[in-house]
């Protein structure tokens, strides 16, 4: 009786390679998260920036801001300020008004107010500190986590 070699893997090789995979996978995971979330913060800091744009130009139609009183989501301020803007389904985009139309603060966050992962706002109020002059009023987008 002649014995054959027979080709396969043994129980302790595919337990290395499942051990191997878990452990890269336990590193990649939150790194790819990481880096979704820092694409959604650049994401909701251009929108705003677009917003400001489209602010600015209202401003100088009309020398108020939207909106004059209260607060309104992504959808009025697409209409009013003439914007394309798409919400994606886990951020929200808001604008407040402050001092009756002069002044305004626009957000973007994640639904769950209470403990957001992070914070973009936009404001345009008087500052002490502004660089566009003294006196003056100036843009601030800042970042909360």
């Amino acid at each position: 009786m002649k014995l054959t070699k027979q080709s396969g893997f043994t129980l302790t090789e595919i337990i290395i390679v499942i051990v191997i995979l878990s452990v890269l996978t336990g590193f990649g995971i939150p790194r790819y998260m990481d880096t979704v979330q820092k694409a959604k913060q650049k994401d909701a800091a251009s929108i705003l920036r677009l917003i400001k744009g489209a602010q600015a130009l209202r401003y100088t139609k009309t020398e108020k801001f939207y909106p004059i009183s209260g607060t309104v989501n992504i959808d009025n301020i697409n209409q009013t300020l003439n914007l394309s803007v798409l919400q994606p389904s886990d951020v929200v985009y808001e604008c407040e008004a402050k001092d009756a139309g002069n002044d305004f603060l626009c957000k973007a966050y994640y639904p769950d107010k209470s403990s957001p992962k992070w914070t973009r706002t936009l404001s345009y109020e008087d500052q002490g500190t502004c660089t566009a002059g003294a006196g003056g009023k100036c843009y601030d987008i800042e970042t909360n986590y």
